[in-house]
C-alpha cells in the first residue's frame, strides 16, 4: 500500500464502531458506489436525515468492494507514492479505514453534490467508537481513572448497581477532565493523572467529538 496515506493517528485503545463518510455525486467513482450501496445494502435511512445520508452495515460495505472493486483496491496497492494523489479514491481510503479498524459495525454515509476537485480528498469522522481500559492499563493507573471518572460525576456504580461503563461525548469529558486539573497543583501526583487520562481521549476523538463508550470493568 502507497506510504501517502495515513489515518489520523488514533489511540491504539479506541475501536471506532461506526465511522462518518463522505461520498460526492460529483464523482464518477463516488457515484458508482453510491449506486450500489443502495441497491446492493440493506441501508438504514432515518427521517430526520434526509435522503442524502444513510447507515450500512461494515460487513456488507467490504463485501462490495471485494467484489466489485477489487481490480481498483490492487491498482491502489501498486501506484508508486509519486502517482498516488491522482489515482486514489473514496474506494482506496474506505478499505484502508476497514483494515485498520477492524472492529467497525456501520458507517454513515453522507451523499453531497460538491464541484468535483482535482485533488483526492477523503473525509470521516469517528462517530461512535469504544475503549476498554479495563484490559489496557495496568491495575495502579486503571484505579486512578476509575476514581478521577468517580470525581468528575461520569462513572457512577454501586454493590447494588454494578455498571462497568460509561458513555459520553469526549468533548465533554475533555472539559470536565480540565476542569478538574484547576484543583490541583501542576506538580502533584493527582495533576499529572488526570493529565494522562485527558491524552487518551485527545486528538481524533477530541476533533470529531465522538460518543466514547468507556469499559472500566473487566
Amino acid at each position: 500500500m502507497p506510504n501517502s496515506f495515513e489515518l489520523d493517528s488514533v489511540n491504539f485503545m479506541i475501536e471506532p464502531l461506526i465511522l462518518e463518510i463522505y461520498l460526492n455525486k460529483a464523482d464518477y467513482k463516488d457515484r458508482l458506489l453510491i449506486g450500489d450501496l443502495k441497491k446492493r445494502a440493506h441501508t438504514v435511512h432515518m427521517p430526520e436525515l434526509g435522503d442524502s445520508s444513510f447507515f450500512v452495515k461494515a460487513e456488507e460495505v467490504e463485501e462490495i468492494l471485494y467484489t466489485k472493486y477489487r481490480k481498483d483496491i490492487s491498482n491502489f496497492e501498486s501506484t508508486p507514492p509519486s502517482d498516488f494523489t491522482k489515482s486514489a479514491n473514496s474506494i482506496f481510503y474506505i478499505e484502508a479505514a476497514m483494515r485498520e479498524f477492524r472492529k467497525l459495525r456501520y458507517f454513515r454515509v453522507h451523499i453531497s453534490e460538491n464541484e468535483k476537485t482535482e485533488k483526492a480528498e477523503f473525509s470521516y469522522r469517528i462517530m461512535h467508537s469504544r475503549m476498554d481500559l479495563a484490559n489496557s492499563l495496568n491495575p495502579q493507573f486503571l484505579f486512578a481513572c476509575k476514581e478521577v471518572f468517580r470525581e468528575i460525576g461520569v462513572y457512577v456504580s454501586s454493590i447494588l448497581n454494578p455498571k462497568p461503563y460509561f458513555e459520553i461525548q469526549a468533548r465533554d469529558l475533555l472539559y470536565r477532565l480540565q476542569a478538574h486539573l484547576l484543583n490541583y497543583d501542576n506538580d502533584s501526583e493527582e495533576y499529572l493523572n488526570l493529565v494522562d487520562i485527558m491524552m487518551l481521549f485527545s486528538n481524533k476523538l477530541e476533533k470529531d467529538n465522538s460518543t466514547v463508550l468507556v469499559i472500566v470493568e473487566k
